[in-house]
């Protein structure tokens, strides 16, 4: 709330600084003369008397009261009112003494309207040239957002208020939303990397939420991917956990089978596949045989096979004979 007040008294305060500079530099015309020599009011053209003459001397064009000088050269001049937006105009000068610099009579309409790149505000009446946020700024007339709302020159540069955040294309001011706040659509996230309106501010599929819930991190697939968290590791991949070197990798005691960390059988231990069996020794492979792991590259393996081969033999023949 009194970040909304803050903000307001900055926005009327910039305003109320502008206009007073603002008035101080327009130009009045109701006291300028043409260089049109006259004696009688005659010799002047529409919406002008003769100014300065009497009977000894001639004097000059000047506009009527209400009438504006808004043309003059050595051979011409014009007396027209002045115009604001919207209304009819021949001239840019009609316009320009009201809507300030950038604004302009346009060609086609003959409407005064505001200069490309330049938009009209409500409250002091004036165009100003279009600031986006960031932009140097020196009122928050100048600072429009897509919606045509105002944001805040602040320090200099067009800001969004307290609560609210730039958009990636710096024309609007969203509310700071975070992973979990309620949402009405996914323009409500946009400001948190891969989210979506979910009823509130979700994690896109493929993503998890950080540690602290402030933003989704990108889930790795297999072993060896990237990651700053361990939610990035166990999510697709079972017992799988961040190590220091910010890669997924499978604890002490399991390894990488399919998609997941399975448990590592030792030597002798019982096992109902091969690719249970997983060695502490880096040189020795193992084989799941007759639900026990045992060596591939040792003569033990060998002796053990032929053991249960005679053992084989034997109980076949005790049950001949």
């Amino acid at each position: 709330m009194f970040s909304g007040i803050f903000s307001g008294l900055l926005f009327i305060i910039s305003f109320v600084a502008i206009n007073s500079h603002q008035t101080k530099n327009i130009l009045r015309y109701s006291d300028l003369t043409s260089y049109r020599v006259c004696t009688t009011d005659a010799d002047c053209l529409d919406n002008s008397f003769c100014f300065g003459n009497d009977a000894e001397k001639t004097g000059r064009c000047k506009c009527l009261q209400g009438f504006e000088m808004l043309v003059r050269n050595e051979k011409f001049y014009a007396c027209l009112q002045e115009s604001s937006y919207g209304n009819p105009c021949l001239y840019s000068e009609q316009c320009v003494i009201n809507l300030g610099n950038n604004g302009l009579c346009d060609a086609k309409t003959k409407l005064c309207t505001c200069a490309d790149g330049s938009h009209y505000n409500e409250v002091d009446k004036q165009c100003y040239k279009s600031k986006k946020l960031h932009d140097i700024c020196t009122t928050s007339a100048e600072c429009v957002l897509k919606n045509g709302q105002n944001a805040f020159c602040q320090y200099g540069r067009c800001r969004c208020d307290l609560n609210q955040q730039p958009t990636a294309s710096l024309d609007e001011c969203l509310d700071s939303k975070r992973l979990g706040d309620t949402c009405g659509s996914d323009k409500d996230c946009q400001l948190i990397d891969n989210s979506y309106c979910g009823g509130t501010c979700l994690c896109r599929q493929g993503f998890s939420v950080c540690r602290h819930g402030d933003f989704c991190l990108k889930d790795a697939i297999t072993i060896g991917e990237d990651c700053t968290e361990d939610i990035q590791c166990v999510k697709n991949i079972p017992h799988a956990f961040c190590l220091e070197e910010k890669k997924c990798v499978c604890p002490l005691g399991r390894h990488f089978y399919g998609s997941s960390c399975i448990v590592s059988v030792d030597v002798d231990g019982y096992c109902e596949k091969d690719f249970q069996c997983l060695s502490q020794e880096k040189e020795v492979s193992l084989v799941c045989k007759h639900d026990v792991c045992v060596k591939t590259n040792s003569g033990g393996l060998f002796l053990y096979s032929v053991i249960l081969l005679f053992l084989q033999v034997g109980f076949i023949y005790i049950l001949n004979y």
